[in-house]
């Protein structure tokens, strides 16, 4: 995915998100769930995992 177009795709997502709803939070975790979907081959299940793995390595 790196250096490719889609890489785009979760950003751009989540900004049209953000300008349609006016939610930027909800629009921002949609926009990293896809980009974590997308890293995870596009199995939601292993995407929820991969999402919970990188978060709780960033955050704590």
């Amino acid at each position: 995915m790196e250096g490719t177009l889609w890489a785009f795709v979760p950003a751009i997502i989540a900004i049209v998100l953000a300008l349609v709803t006016k939610q930027v939070y909800v629009s921002l975790f949609f926009g990293i769930f896809v980009g974590a979907l997308m890293y995870a081959g596009g199995d939601p299940l292993n995407g929820m995992f991969t999402l919970y793995q990188v978060m709780s390595e960033k955050v704590g």
